[in-house]
């Protein structure tokens, strides 16, 4: 790490420099593209030369040595000065590579441990939706309104029919439900396996999300995983048609008005009137 050494030897290697070569801190300032007071504030220890500008003057002072080698071999002074300099400067460069790596890892550690944890609680609320809607299913089919799902009419029939298609909510032969059982068959793995991802024991493969991505129609790399998904936002996955509902109601309402407007411009509303009475 670059500390009081650094100082020292670059305060040293300012002067010998500029003895030597003529080339003042204003001038090596300007060759390695430093602000103004760099170099001063590098020799007081003020602050010390980050990865790029560390690697930086570490180049300006290999390709020095080389291209004045016959004069600076002559100095074993200056010779061992720059070698220090230059060896002070790879220990810091690996310094700042080991804990960038460091840094690295202990960051795929933690957004791994994340997405763990989101998936195994995304696909526990998964299965509990399922769950909730295969129960449902014989109660709420017919009925307009439901007392879980959030869409009405048209829109709640084809959540349950696409789930149902897709042999998600099926009953067994023994006429009850077996959620875990359908997700496995659909996704190919075994009971234990869908069992050991509810549980957070196992983390699917990069093949088994891309199913599960199918399957819910996401089109991420890690579907479930990214964030926790609640109950409430599975069902808009099983709804191809969003805007069903809306444009039925609105063809109905149209239709209905354009019938209205017939019949009133046509007379036929008094003649309609007349035979209601009677």
């Amino acid at each position: 790490m670059i500390n009081k050494q650094f100082c020292d030897l670059l305060a040293v290697f300012l002067v010998e420099i500029k003895k030597k070569f003529g080339i003042t801190a204003k001038l090596l300032t300007d060759e390695l593209n430093l602000s103004k007071n760099t170099l001063t504030n590098w020799k007081k220890g003020a602050y010390k030369p980050n990865g790029k500008l560390s690697k930086r003057f570490l180049n300006y002072l290999i390709q020095f040595k080389n291209e004045q080698y016959e004069l600076i071999s002559k100095d074993d002074t200056f010779y061992n000065l720059i070698e220090e300099l230059i060896e002070v400067l790879y220990d810091e460069l690996n310094s700042l590579l080991e804990r960038s790596n460091s840094f690295d890892r202990n960051f795929e550690e933690r957004r791994l441990k994340d997405r763990k944890k989101n998936f195994q609680k995304s696909f526990t609320n998964f299965i509990e939706f399922l769950s909730k809607v295969a129960r449902l299913y014989d109660l709420e089919y017919e009925n307009a309104t439901s007392n879980y799902l959030k869409t009405r009419d048209y829109q709640k029939k084809e959540v349950f029919d696409n789930l149902l298609a897709l042999k998600l909510i099926n009953k067994n032969k023994r006429g009850t439900f077996s959620i875990q059982k359908n997700l496995a068959k659909l996704l190919n793995v075994s009971q234990a396996q869908i069992s050991r991802w509810k549980k957070g024991i196992d983390y699917p493969s990069s093949t088994n999300f891309k199913k599960i991505g199918e399957l819910c129609n996401f089109n991420s790399d890690a579907p479930l995983a990214v964030y926790e998904f609640k109950e409430e936002n599975f069902e808009s996955m099983f709804l191809k048609t969003p805007m069903l509902s809306y444009e039925l109601r609105q063809f109905e309402y149209e239709y209905l008005e354009k019938i209205k407007l017939f019949i009133e411009k046509s007379g036929y509303n008094k003649i309609l009137e007349s035979k209601i009475k009677r």
